[in-house]
């Protein structure tokens, strides 16, 4: 089989990898800080202050989530584009 070819399948493996669980992970995560925002949004104990901190600590988690897919996405692809574009030699010794 030639190497181009199993260079790309592997890619689209892993690519296909880390595509599947993200999406139910990043639901997960948004579910989660619905559900503790319901709970310190009725808790007298937490200051305006620390709801502030909290929910400026979520956006930022938030941002950095979204800018991990296509960061990954790119680098699947500018790997493959790699592999395609130069000549992979298979020495026999």
């Amino acid at each position: 089989m030639d190497h181009k070819k199993i260079a790309k399948q592997l890619m689209e493996l892993h690519q296909t990898a880390f595509n599947n669980p993200f999406n139910p992970v990043a639901l997960s995560q948004d579910n989660s800080e619905k559900n503790f925002f319901r709970f310190v949004d009725k808790n007298p104990l937490f200051p305006d202050n620390s709801k502030d901190a909290i929910q400026e600590y979520l956006v930022t988690s938030r941002k950095r989530r979204s800018d991990c897919k296509p960061h990954c996405d790119e680098g699947c692809e500018e790997f493959t584009k790699y592999f395609l574009t130069n000549r992979l030699h298979h020495r026999n010794k």
